[in-house]
């Protein structure tokens, strides 16, 4: 039997750039976008981890439960996730395209009428072509799965007492301000309000609809003093008005923690705002940036 020469140095090289671009791939996929030092060094760590095997392979810090923890460590260190659910993300894909990327070069290796490709280089090759292929293509999957699951956030209304929940989507387009203390302002559809407003209003609302009209109604109504006139413009319309609520709090959550904000003024919209009702409301992205969210 022939004996079969391992170089560490080609071992760590191989293992660097694959890491490098298997976690350049992952953040993509993640919705990441990583700082190229910190794929470099996360990368150095596998490179180093991956030639040490060679030396010590039944060295207990290559036990599976080992490699699973070096495995969270190489995420953690290129992609820096924000919280334990991106980590685990991250992990996932991480793991998912290693098996990929091996499978696909196993397959390319057995190749050719049952005769393996012993050619490192040529294996290697196949391997980042297709790493690269699959970041190029990560903006789709992003695009249609990761995204619209990150802009969404889970809100409760709380006006005197009465709660109101509904979805909300993140939009960076919503400058509108209370005209009398700066707040960014929420806009949701009246639908979602109605349940939340005294009768007097919701007929006020009903019968006068987003008309300038609305202002003389709402004089002698109940909550007058929660009732904010908050000026727009909007294509095809260089002026308008819409009528706010101003909310005693309103909880925004997301991903296991909730921002709550007091005094936010919801402007109202008789229209919908998603054709497939996944969404109510329109939260705009400075309320979120003040918490960090």
């Amino acid at each position: 039997m022939s004996e079969v020469t391992v170089y560490a140095d080609l071992t760590f090289f191989i293992n660097f750039v694959l890491d490098l671009l298997i976690l350049w791939v992952s953040a993509r996929l993640c919705a990441i976008k990583p700082r190229l030092r910190r794929l470099i060094i996360a990368a150095l760590l596998g490179g180093i981890y991956g030639t040490g095997i060679i030396a010590f392979p039944t060295a207990w810090y290559y036990s599976a439960g080992a490699k699973v923890l070096m495995s969270a460590l190489l995420v953690y260190t290129g992609l820096k996730p924000i919280s334990v659910r991106q980590l685990v993300s991250g992990m996932i894909y991480f793991y998912l395209l290693c098996f990929v990327t091996a499978g696909a070069v196993w397959g390319l290796a057995l190749s050719g009428e049952g005769k393996s490709v012993d050619n490192t280089w040529y294996l290697m090759f196949a391997g980042i072509m297709l790493l690269i292929l699959l970041g190029l293509g990560a903006d789709k999957y992003v695009e249609r799965r990761v995204i619209p699951n990150r802009l969404n956030y889970k809100i409760r209304l709380l006006f005197s007492g009465i709660i109101c929940n509904g979805s909300g989507l993140l939009d960076t387009g919503n400058s509108l301000r209370d005209p009398l203390n700066g707040k960014p302002v929420v806009v949701a559809e009246y639908n979602l309000l109605k349940t939340c407003m005294p009768s007097d209003l919701q007929e006020i609302i009903e019968k006068d609809g987003d008309g300038e009209g609305i202002l003389k109604g709402i004089e002698n109504c109940s909550w007058k003093n929660r009732l904010r006139v908050i000026p727009y413009s909007s294509v095809g319309r260089k002026a308008g008005i819409m009528l706010g609520i101003r909310a005693d709090r309103i909880f925004i959550g997301k991903e296991g923690h909730e921002i709550k904000k007091e005094d936010v003024v919801i402007a109202i919209c008789l229209h919908k705002l998603s054709n497939d009702n996944s969404f109510q409301m329109l939260i705009p992205a400075a309320l979120v940036q003040e918490n960090g969210g």
